[in-house]
């Protein structure tokens, strides 16, 4: 085994001598073109031929990607033609004047830029789309797209740019879109996009934003698909009036005050803290609303007066009562309410003709009318879980024709009478159940829904009262168990009192007359006194309780002898234990010795092997793939390279993708 493994190792360490000397060869440039193209990085200046530049002037579509460019522009001749330049992934650190005249998309994408010169665009006055995305820019110069009027993208995203001149879009009044998240913005003035007329999407979130300075021009947006994305920053106060927008985004900001714009279709503005709401420009427009998780508490007398919104999210929101606040949105389909503090819902509440979705759950609803759930005629998915139920109707599929599905989890249902909904609605193949969270553990739950037994008084509500009881049954448990083992002990003492009691031991004790009691048995007495009334055992104390049986001329000859006799018995006892003890510990020691012994000279022998043969086929599996990849990799390179020397290979080894022009 040892030879056959020396041998695998000599031959591993053979080929890897191979492969290091091909990777250490000198990258000149005969080498180079033939065997090792990763050196085509080091080739000096790129010469041109009357061959190559004349279909250069074919060339529209050039993209660069994964190399090495130090700085742009790379002097190209007669680009002519050069529609799209896509740089992406390179070590670009500076942009500077672009000379490709018909140029409409410059992408240069995740380059590491941190520098651009003002004269970058003045060139291709055609430019329409410019993506400088995931770079290191920290600021823009005033003038860079002052000579592109027909620019419609922008994409600036993923730098760290802090401010943005005012007068930078100054001349791009046809600008579409504009993004500028993930940034290091902290103020933003909307006056610097005040003279762009169809703009459709601008996208700022993921700043710093605290200060947001509204236009002094009225800026209008396209209608039905402008998207204003201010999500993820740190405003606290907005007033978007001056902005006429379609889709406004403000989600995870510390919103406390907002105010909305003309032609607002859909708001997003979760996770803020917003008390005061004002909605009355877009009241005919607004189709959904989407404000969970907020402090509107009953200020919502903003949103009673969009009365076409077909979606209303409010969850989390301290609501105590609604009134007739929905009673009037014709087109509502889905209004989401829970998490709030409601306890009732009443006639005239909501306009039921069109509403399919209905989430009333984590309120406080002790009830729910029957009256009042016929007229949910068309009602889909009603969700009443983690509130405190108790009764609900049976015959729910007759009353709600169309309900698929409904949450009752988390209330406060006899399973008796839960699993009799549960049968009733299960019959219909219709009405599912909703369950929000997985099967609880140690509850009374019918399939996932937790009921309570009923027997149950009240609905336990602190954890710790279970948890004392469960510990006040365990501590009876263990009194029983040790209260026996005291009655088996003091049996065997009421055994040793009676051989002192024997008259054959009397003929000994001529001077004792009266019976000996035994010392211990009013310690087993008050031991078990101390486990049925439930209170700790008495410690032990050099004290023992006096006994007035013992003769009163030899006192001391009666106590030798019972503390002799008690003593015998007691040791006895202990010994045996310790002897059973002290031997299962030898025969543990003995065996687990053996055993060791015998499994780790086993084991190593057989770690060894194993150890030995897989680390030799892996090395042998590894530089096989490593020779051959190698050697195919040079094979082609060869008639590769040799191929590109016929058409001026130096040139197409810097971009290879111009040799699909041929």
């Amino acid at each position: 085994m040892a030879k056959l493994g020396d041998n695998r190792l000599s031959w591993i360490c053979w080929c890897l001598l191979f492969v290091l000397y091909l990777d250490s060869c000198k990258c000149d440039r005969t080498y180079c073109t033939q065997f090792l193209p990763k050196c085509v990085t080091k080739i000096g200046p790129i010469p041109w031929d009357e061959n190559f530049t004349m279909k250069m002037d074919k060339i529209v579509y050039l993209s660069v990607s994964n190399n090495e460019i130090v700085g742009h522009p790379v002097e190209f001749p007669d680009l002519e033609n050069l529609n799209e330049l896509i740089i992406v992934n390179t070590t670009l650190d500076h942009l500077d004047k672009l000379k490709y005249k018909w140029l409409q998309k410059a992408h240069f994408i995740s380059d590491g830029i941190n520098s651009i010169a003002e004269d970058a665009f003045e060139v291709p006055t055609n430019l329409s789309s410019i993506d400088l995305s995931q770079n290191l820019l920290t600021s823009l110069p005033s003038k860079l797209f002052t000579r592109l009027p027909y620019l419609n993208h922008i994409n600036l995203s993923n730098n760290k740019i802090a401010n943005i001149s005012r007068d930078i879009f100054s001349a791009n009044s046809f600008l579409m879109t504009i993004k500028f998240q993930s940034n290091s913005l902290e103020e933003l003035s909307m006056d610097i996009f005040s003279n762009i007329t169809k703009l459709e999407v601008l996208d700022i979130s993921n700043n710093y934003l605290h200060k947001f300075i509204p236009s002094e021009m009225f800026l209008n947006m396209q209608d039905g698909v402008s998207i204003l994305d201010l999500s993820n920053n740190l405003l606290t106060i907005l007033d978007l009036r001056n902005i006429r927008v379609a889709n406004v985004i403000l989600n995870s900001n510390y919103l406390r005050k907002l105010s909305l714009g003309l032609g607002c279709v859909e708001l997003f503005a979760k996770n803020n803290e917003i008390e005061d709401i004002s909605l009355d420009a877009s009241a005919a427009t607004l189709q959904m609303l989407q404000l969970n998780h907020n402090k509107l508490g009953d200020n919502i007398g903003s949103i009673c007066q969009c009365e076409n919104l077909r979606s209303i999210f409010l969850s989390h929101n301290n609501i105590t009562k609604i009134g007739f606040c929905f009673g009037k949105m014709r087109t509502l389909k889905e209004l989401n309410l829970s998490g709030n503090k409601l306890s009732q819902i009443d006639y005239g509440y909501f306009f039921t003709d069109f509403l399919e979705t209905l989430d009333l759950s984590y309120n406080i609803f002790e009830e729910f009318d029957e009256n009042i759930l016929p007229l949910f005629q068309n009602l889909r998915y009603l969700y009443l879980d983690g509130n405190r139920l108790s009764e609900f109707p049976k015959d729910l599929d007759t009353i709600m024709p169309h309900l698929v599905l409904i949450g009752l989890s988390h209330n406060r249902f006899e399973c008796k009478k839960l699993l009799t909904l549960y049968r009733q609605y299960k019959a219909t193949n219709r009405i599912a159940f909703n369950i929000d969270e997985p099967s609880p553990v140690n509850m009374t739950n019918i399939r996932g829904m937790i009921c309570y037994k009923k027997n149950e008084s009240e609905i336990p509500l602190d954890d710790t009262e279970n948890a004392t009881s469960d510990s006040q049954n365990h501590l009876k448990i263990s009194n029983s168990i040790f209260r026996k083992e005291l009655q088996k002990l003091r049996l065997k003492l009421e055994n040793s009192e009676n051989a002192t009691l024997n008259p054959e031991y009397r003929t000994e004790l001529p001077l004792i007359s009266p019976p000996v009691t035994n010392i211990t048995t009013p310690i087993i007495m008050e031991a078990e006194t101390a486990i049925l009334t439930e209170k700790n055992l008495p410690e032990e104390t050099d004290q023992y309780p006096s006994t007035t049986n013992i003769n009163e001329y030899h006192p001391q000859r009666a106590a030798e002898l019972r503390n002799d006799t008690n003593a015998t018995v007691l040791d006895d006892i202990f010994k045996s234990l310790m002897n059973i003890e002290g031997k299962i510990k030898d025969l543990g020691q003995f065996f687990s010795q053996n055993n060791r012994t015998t499994v780790t000279q086993s084991l190593d022998d057989k770690n060894s092997e194993h150890t030995l043969a897989t680390i030799s086929a892996i090395l042998a599996v590894a530089v096989i793939v490593l020779v051959v990849g190698v050697l195919w990799y040079n094979y082609h390179s060869y008639f590769f390279y040799k191929k590109l020397r016929e058409n001026n290979a130096e040139a197409l080894r810097t971009f290879p993708n111009i040799y699909n022009y041929q």
